[in-house]
């Protein structure tokens, strides 16, 4: 007679269907498996296998998944039942436990396939086509974690799933498409280039707002900028020039995209590009955008360029144009080793070049502060040369109440003793913020 913990080594009691999924593993035990090590030397498992396929069949939600979990820890002698186990990808919801694991049928069948290996890839391939989203779903992340890296064929249709109308079909396939590395550049720079003539959106849609679903190049943009992260997270550097292309399209929400992905570019290779002329060059031209978060981005990127090459950058400070200078001091507050800075942020913070009538223009108080900020990272407080505590004390007269506030912050440390010429600060500071 079997004893209770032998009748549990599936995890749940011996009756009906169970009762033969347990008597099989039982068979599988006396015939020397070591649940420890899948797929352990076994003179044939045939049998038993087709036993499992066959109760991944049931009704009962319980018994698949003790299928999955008993196939599973057969490795790689499980493969031909590996289409099956991929069916169990539908059932997402409901869980249930096996082996002191609860989880849901299609979780267990994913950790199944997993340790199957290689031989679960053609069954998983397939799945990328299947018509549930839950599966297709499921087997583009999973495609990924068999042992062996996605083939051509595989990668080629990973890309297409990019513009899946489901955002996890579409996630799941990015991620696989990200660890795929040098294999994937090619095809995702293909995808891009092409994605670049796709005409802007006829209405833009605000943040928050999904994109038109009638509208039927939406699959093609979401492929699109799904590659652009793809290539960010891969880190090639042959991924720069068509990101820079993509600024000369009139589809502003591609900009972003675009500007976005750029700063994620790290690799030597990459942030030898950006120290290069021509490409410092053509992101200065790209800030002259009215939409902050692409300037934001850009200046993000501009941060790779290398010391030495940052000569450039250093005269544009004075560019006539605001949102230029606007991009190149939010650069600028981030790095603390190069005081070339300190003569464009003095010029900016006293706001010498601006009119009375511009002082309140949202992009001039944004330089101000910006330059304001500068000069506090450069300069401990208490040792500030006396043309920067002289721009700081005025500006908190500014009439921006933003600009005022960060000038007092500026100031912070050196308000505590303030004496003397300076005692007046004391009380332009107070008067701030007081209630």
């Amino acid at each position: 007679m079997l004893s209770r913990s032998r009748s549990l080594v599936l995890g749940c009691p011996m009756n009906g269907l169970r009762t033969a999924l347990t008597a099989g593993v039982i068979g599988l035990l006396l015939a020397g498996i070591a649940f420890g090590d899948p797929g352990a030397d076994i003179p044939d498992v045939s049998a038993e296998v087709d036993r499992l396929q066959s109760l991944l069949k049931s009704d009962d939600r319980q018994v698949r998944a003790d299928a999955v979990v008993a196939l599973g820890k057969l490795g790689d002698k499980a493969a031909p039942a590996a289409r099956l186990i991929v069916e169990q990808f539908a059932d997402a919801k409901e869980h249930v436990t096996v082996s002191r694991s609860r989880s849901s049928v299609a979780t267990h069948a994913g950790r199944a396939l997993r340790l199957i290996g290689p031989g679960a890839i053609p069954a998983v391939s397939a799945g990328l086509d299947h018509e549930n989203v839950e599966i297709r779903s499921r087997c583009a992340r999973v495609i990924g974690q068999l042992g062996e890296a996605p083939n051509d064929t595989v990668i080629a249709r990973l890309i297409e799933l990019l513009g899946d109308a489901d955002y996890r079909v579409a996630g799941n396939a990015s991620s696989t498409l990200k660890r795929s590395g040098d294999r994937a550049v090619e095809p995702l720079l293909a995808v891009l280039n092409a994605g670049l003539k796709i005409p802007p959106p006829a209405k833009r849609w605000k943040d928050g707002e999904h994109p038109d679903p009638d509208d039927p190049l939406t699959s093609a943009r979401k492929q699109r900028n799904y590659a652009i992260g793809v290539l960010a997270a891969i880190d090639d550097p042959r991924a720069i020039e068509p990101l820079l292309n993509a600024f000369e399209t009139k589809d502003l929400l591609l900009h972003r995209w675009a500007a976005n992905s750029l700063p994620a570019l790290k690799s030597e290779a990459c942030l030898e590009v950006f120290s290069r002329h021509d490409i410092v060059m053509r992101l200065l031209v790209f800030s002259r955008t009215d939409d902050r978060r692409t300037r934001q981005a850009i200046a993000r990127t501009l941060r790779h360029v290398s010391k030495d090459a940052r000569g450039l950058l250093v005269a544009k400070l004075d560019d006539p144009d605001r949102r230029v200078r606007v991009t190149l001091f939010d650069m600028w507050s981030w790095i603390r080793d190069d005081h070339r800075v300190i003569p464009a942020a003095l010029k900016r913070a006293a706001a010498e070049d601006d009119n009375p009538g511009e002082l309140q223009e949202p992009l001039a108080i944004v330089e101000r502060r910006q330059a304001i900020q500068i000069l506090k990272n450069h300069f401990r407080t208490f040792s500030m040369p006396e043309e920067v505590l002289t721009v700081l004390l005025t500006r908190l007269d500014d009439p921006a109440r933003g600009v005022r506030t960060t000038a007092a912050f500026a100031l912070a440390d050196r308000v505590q003793s303030l004496w003397g010429a300076d005692y007046a600060a004391v009380f332009a500071a107070w008067e701030l913020f007081s209630p």
